[in-house]
């Protein structure tokens, strides 16, 4: 039993002894007081560097191979430059018989304005001279067989035949006279403008041809840079908007930082905002910068999609800010992300603390305030805040709030 009163003595002892430590301890902490002031609220977002005038890509239009591509990364090209080459067999098979097609065409027309040539002509006049000779045999024939079958010597089919050996000689007479008096006439009126409509229509053909054969022939649409270069000769390429881009060219002499804000936020934004730029791996400063536009609608995440905890997160406004060159103290890369600080307006907070002062449990907010024998765990509401104070709701001005030991 007397033991038993010991052990309970001792902790006792113990027991008052903690609590004078906690007082005294608590005496030497830093303490605020709650007070109404300006805060100077800040959104912080993520941001990539942008090329201003954007990135143009470089794609096939058409099947093929590639056979060539004339640039590196990192080389100034000239809009309208030849920067590759696609071999497509079937289109230039194609261009050459449109030519060839035109190439007929004209000739068929320069011979129905300018009528046969001599020998045509001659052909034709000895055709008929020939036929006239066959016409006067049939026709000595078919008198002959005509008097013998009146004379009912021969029989009737063989009179028949005279009859018709002569018609058709006189057909093929009459065919032959008209093909010369063509030969020296020349093309009719109707007969040339079929001939021109036919030019027309093979050089509409040669058009088309080599409008798609120039799809084999890939040109700068921009001026600028190249930035990146993913294609290599003997890759086979295809007209289709998801495949890789053979090239990308941008100009990175007017490159802007896009900015991409929670929605929560988005209502606070307007142009002419101040934007401070931090290096998004170690918070090193990088520049400045002021909100130029200001997108109107919410749009999906583009930066940091690869995590898909982020494309799972509600959407973003955009906003976007031009660069100085003075405006920024190292070098700036395209796709470079970064951190983007932007500076809202001053409000004014009825009841502010030091944001050092505030504690996060299960997502309520908490203070502690100093109390008699130990800190009183306050819960309060946040409002907006800066890099330094925060306003709150459930605190009075000059009320004092416990700021962590900095040891």
């Amino acid at each position: 039993m007397r033991r038993k009163w010991v052990w309970l003595a001792g902790a006792a002892i113990l027991v008052v002894v903690s609590l004078l430590l906690v007082f005294l301890e608590g005496g030497n902490q830093e303490m605020a007081v709650v007070q109404a002031r300006k805060i100077h609220p800040e959104i912080v977002a993520r941001a990539k560097v942008d090329a201003a005038q954007g990135v143009s890509k470089v794609r096939s239009l058409v099947d093929g191979r590639l056979v060539q591509v004339l640039v590196q990364d990192g080389d100034l090209v000239e809009q309208g430059k030849l920067v590759a080459v696609i071999e497509n067999p079937a289109l230039q098979a194609e261009l050459q018989r449109a030519e060839a097609d035109v190439r007929r065409a004209e000739a068929e027309l320069a011979t129905v304005i300018e009528g046969m040539r001599p020998e045509e002509r001659a052909a034709h006049d000895a055709a008929v001279r020939a036929v006239e000779e066959e016409v006067a045999k049939a026709r000595t024939e078919w008198q002959r067989k005509s008097k013998l079958f009146d004379r009912r010597i021969v029989s009737r089919s063989a009179y028949d035949e005279a009859v018709l050996w002569l018609r058709d000689a006189e057909a093929r007479l009459d065919q032959a006279r008209a093909e010369a008096r063509l030969a020296h006439a020349g093309g009719r009126k109707t007969e040339i403008e079929a001939a021109h409509e036919g030019v027309r229509a093979a050089r509409a053909t040669l058009q088309r041809a080599e409008s798609q054969y120039m799809h084999t022939r890939l040109v700068a649409p921009t001026a600028g840079t190249v930035v990146a270069r993913r294609g290599n000769p003997g890759d086979i390429v295809f007209p289709d908007a998801t495949q890789t881009p053979i090239l990308e060219i941008a100009d990175l002499g007017a490159l802007e930082i896009r900015v991409e804000v929670e929605q929560m936020d988005a209502d606070l934004l307007q142009v002419g905002l101040a934007v401070r730029l931090r290096d998004s791996e170690d918070r090193a400063a990088v520049g400045h910068c002021t909100l130029s536009r200001v997108g109107q609608r919410l749009q999906s995440r583009k930066i940091g999609v690869e995590d898909a905890r982020l494309r799972a997160a509600s959407q973003v406004r955009p906003v976007w800010c031009g660069i100085e060159k003075d405006a920024v103290q190292r070098p700036l890369l395209l796709d470079q992300r970064l951190e983007a600080v932007i500076e809202l307006p001053a409000v004014s907070a009825a009841a502010a603390v030091p944001r050092a002062a505030v504690y996060i449990e299960d997502g309520r907010a908490f203070v502690d305030r100093p109390g008699r024998f130990w800190p009183a765990r306050t819960p309060v509401t946040l409002g907006v805040r800066d890099s330094d104070y925060v306003a709150v709701t459930g605190l009075a001005v000059g009320e004092e709030v416990i700021l962590p030991r900095s040891d």
